[in-house]
């Protein structure tokens, strides 16, 4: 399965979800259903919407090709039960679930595999990180929604992480990066939420775009290997111009 989104560099995730959000003061919002599936659109205007290009047909099929068939899958179901046991509150299996797709699953760009494959060493990127979420915690028995976001000044990347609803309200779950839970990426221009399970009525919150950082996004690490050596370059010739003021 060809999901066909450009995703986000570790590094730039990171980044993001260290910023602190100013909420835009309007938004616009748009809502549908897909094979049963609710889906809402917010964005900062109608280019920034067609830009995350958030797509329902899309979200159904990694929900029925990969979440509803993780979820009866006997090497996921066993994998739960290990890194569960002796958990008891929802949100202490949230975390831990979230904490053993950080350590042990591979993030790659462009990459996809289904969930099953991931938990025994395929690479990924966040459209298949965010099926793989979803899988553990249904088999958990915590409810979810995916969530998609476009970023300002950012015609590239876009990212897909999990919303869960646990007995004390909703929690973002991105084993992408740290920290993997309850901190959300900034920045956002528009993002949409679609319903992976029914839960009855409750939605995730809904909330205004971010306002546009100052500060442009960090370099990924390709890009700064790339810098290195014109760093090396300016660092020798800046050494040489205080040697030669010192005399």
């Amino acid at each position: 399965m060809n999901t066909q989104i450009t995703q986000t560099p570790v590094e730039l995730i990171e980044y993001l979800k260290g910023l602190e959000r100013i909420a835009l003061p309007s938004y616009l919002e748009k809502r549908g259903t897909s094979a049963g599936h609710d889906w809402i659109l917010i964005g900062a205007n109608d280019y920034e919407i067609q830009k995350l290009g958030f797509s329902p047909a899309l979200w159904t099929t990694l929900t029925e090709m990969w979440v509803v068939p993780g979820r009866a899958h006997l090497d996921l179901i066993e994998l739960v039960g290990y890194i569960t046991q002796g958990l008891t509150e929802q949100r202490d299996k949230a975390r831990a679930i979230a904490e053993w797709i950080y350590r042990n699953c591979e993030y790659q760009l462009n990459k996809e595999a289904p969930p099953w494959d991931m938990v025994h060493g395929a690479p990924a990127d966040c459209s298949s990180f965010t099926p793989l979420a979803c899988s553990l915690l249904g088999i958990a028995g915590i409810k979810c929604w995916g969530k998609q976001t476009a970023f300002w000044k950012e015609e590239r990347f876009s990212h897909m992480y999990t919303l869960a609803l646990l007995p004390d309200g909703w929690y973002c779950v991105d084993p992408t990066a740290q920290p993997v839970m309850s901190r959300e990426v900034k920045d956002v221009s528009a993002y949409g939420l679609f319903e992976v399970d029914e839960t009855f009525g409750n939605i995730p919150p809904i909330t205004a775009p971010d306002e546009q950082t100052l500060f442009p996004p960090l370099p990924t690490r390709a890009e700064i290997m790339k810098m290195l050596p014109w760093l090396g370059v300016m660092g020798l010739g800046l050494g040489l111009v205080a040697v030669v003021s010192k005399k």
